[in-house]
């Protein structure tokens, strides 16, 4: 007869800290474009590249010494003020986004401008600070791919509100072949299941990016129904959480790892539909990934089946679910 001990879980949320690392490049000597683009118009310049030298170097040298001014830390040298000119939502605060030019058009740096070395391959440098540049978004639905930008606003006090927008004539690139979103930021397009590469990007009319240009590896599933009552489900939690955190359940004894899969930990939608997330098993924990399967807004359910049991043959003495909305 089976030990009726019953094996308890807890669930924790995390979110992932992204590290990003530097590299230096050298490359052949030959002229280099810079830009700066303010609130009052664009200036453009062209300057001779030297060995190792860095975005912050070329900037200084395209625009002068006297008329760059900004502060240094570990992320390198944020610029504040170019040619007199500062950006802002005030008269004193300061942010230049630097874009780089790899020969497929501008694309955004995360990292401060003296960290970023030129390399060989590299075009054009840009500062910016008259646009908004918007950090793209892609969700498939329905047979609708949809595109989207997430973008900075203020309000009256100066607190940051996030803003979510439509992306209409945005250009996507699916493995290859090349779409345009309408007027609503769509594409109608059925896609079988499995993993495409889809490149999104939009120019405005003066070659500024709308958005930031991203490669994203988008898995389209099989859809399959629930079928069974959530209510017959013990809630072991409710929560709000991002769509970049995962799960971790950890148990109070091994689990048995054959066990782990997704028949036994799945996701439910709100609309019942199953998202199979990628599960990983080390010791008494489960870590459960997501893969930007989650939607802003919506509710889904990480449901946990009584099948699971530990290594030493105890079982889960209830079915459980965790019921959690993204937040937009």
């Amino acid at each position: 007869m089976k030990n009726l001990k019953k094996l308890s879980l807890g669930l924790v949320v995390f979110s992932f800290v992204f590290i990003f690392n530097i590299c230096n490049f050298t490359y052949a000597n030959e002229n280099i474009e810079v830009f700066v683009e303010t609130r009052e118009g664009s200036e453009s310049y062209t300057v001779e590249k030297i060995m190792e030298e860095s975005c912050e170097e070329l900037l200084i040298r395209a625009v002068g010494e006297d008329n760059v001014k900004g502060s240094r830390s570990d992320y390198g040298f944020m610029v504040e003020e170019i040619n007199g000119l500062r950006e802002t939502y005030s008269d004193t605060g300061a942010y230049y986004e630097l874009l780089v030019d790899m020969g497929n058009g501008f694309e955004s740096s995360s990292m401060g401008i003296s960290n970023v070395m030129v390399t060989k391959d590299l075009n054009a440098i840009m500062l910016h600070v008259n646009k908004n540049t918007g950090e793209a978004k892609l969700s498939y639905a329905d047979g609708i791919l949809k595109l989207e930008k997430k973008t900075t606003d203020y309000d009256e006090n100066w607190n940051p509100i996030e803003v979510i927008s439509s992306v209409s004539n945005g250009k996507l690139i699916i493995d290859g072949v090349e779409y345009q979103t309408d007027e609503n930021g769509e594409l109608k397009i059925e896609l079988e299941a499995k993993e495409y590469e889809v490149k999104a990007s939009k120019e405005l009319e003066d070659g500024y990016p709308e958005i930031k240009r991203l490669t994203f590896i988008l898995t389209v599933f099989e859809e399959e129904v629930f079928t069974g009552n959530l209510d017959d489900y013990k809630t072991y939690s409710m929560m709000e959480v991002k769509n970049d955190k995962e799960f971790i359940i950890t148990f109070n004894k091994n689990v048995d790892g054959s066990l782990v899969d997704n028949n036994s930990i799945y996701i439910v939608d709100e609309n019942n539909i199953i998202i199979n997330p990628i599960l990983n098993v080390l010791e008494n924990k489960i870590t459960v990934s997501n893969e930007n399967i989650y939607e802003e807004g919506k509710k889904y359910y990480l449901i946990i089946e009584d099948i699971l049991q530990s290594v030493d043959d105890i079982s889960l003495d209830q079915k459980q679910k965790l019921e959690f909305d993204i937040a937009s």
